[in-house]
């Protein structure tokens, strides 16, 4: 047994990348808003934050979503630019993975509402 909990810890241990990128507040919450409804607008993204997500915040976070290849941001030449964020594949791969995760927090709400925590698990 003592032999599969150290397998474990390695496990862990080498997946930690994967904690730092999804580890971060607002990233989890990110990857939902974009695997609900794919491709939204920097101020869509913010809406469906429910407004808790500043401004800045969420430009960090979209920014080292790109850099780590979760997302990536489609520019539209218009007058202005249209911007919108979608998920890359290695993205839609974490928001599968996530989706338990996602179920688990919607069925366990800690606010005691109705156990909606923002997190459309059921879609």
């Amino acid at each position: 047994m003592k032999e599969k909990t150290q397998k474990n810890e390695l496990m862990i241990c080498t997946k930690s990348d994967l904690s730092n990128k999804i580890n971060k507040k607002w990233t989890m919450c990110i990857i939902n808003i974009l695997g609900v409804e794919e491709g939204k607008r920097f101020n869509e993204i913010k809406k469906d934050s429910m407004g808790n997500i500043n401004s800045r915040t969420l430009s960090m976070r979209l920014k080292e979503l790109q850099q780590e290849g979760i997302i990536s941001r489609e520019v539209k030449p218009k007058a202005p630019p249209e911007v919108r964020y979608i998920l890359t594949d290695e993205g839609w791969q974490l928001y599968e993975a996530l989706q338990p995760l996602f179920k688990y927090l919607d069925k366990h709400n800690s606010n005691g509402s109705n156990g909606n925590n923002g997190t459309n698990a059921n879609n």
